[in-house]
């Protein structure tokens, strides 16, 4: 179910709705940044909670799905797929070679619109947007790290 709702200062709702998405697990948040491409529809999408996980190739492409889906896959992907088989680099990184999901909610604006959108399959939308409307986004709430390199600019 979809329901749109007029936002006032779509940055602030934005900036609300990655809070609120926050405490799902998994959630993305995807935006534009205001940059203008003539493929691109949204200003910005954020997805949150699974109703259904795709962890290897195999079941995502079997699954014939016509809604929403949200994930990555890495280029190691390929050992999945078929593709470049004698290019076996060992994964070392920890993430999976792919992650999708059909998330539970869905909140975003299209591009040159000032309403957003709620899709979701689960709780009602206006529920939502009120809860997101309501969020608290506390000013400067990521962590400063200093950076750090992984090797010195001679072994570069």
């Amino acid at each position: 179910m979809s329901q749109f709702h007029p936002a006032s200062g779509t940055d602030d709702f934005k900036n609300k709705a990655l809070n609120w998405i926050s405490r799902f697990s998994p959630f993305v948040l995807l935006d534009s940044c205001g940059y203008e491409d003539p493929y691109g529809k949204y200003e910005w999408l954020a997805a949150a909670g699974a109703v259904k996980t795709f962890g290897n190739w195999r079941d995502l492409k079997a699954e014939c799905h016509k809604g929403w889906l949200f994930g990555h896959l890495s280029y190691e992907a390929h050992r999945q797929m078929g593709v470049f088989t004698d290019v076996l680099f060992p994964e070392k990184s920890g993430i999976p070679e792919l992650h999708f999901f059909e998330p539970e909610v869905v909140v975003g604006q299209r591009r040159g619109e000032k309403t957003v959108f709620i899709h979701t399959r689960k709780a009602s939308a206006e529920a939502i947007f009120r809860e997101i409307e309501t969020t608290d986004f506390p000013e400067n709430t990521l962590p400063r790290r200093p950076f750090e390199r992984d090797f010195e600019k001679a072994a570069y």
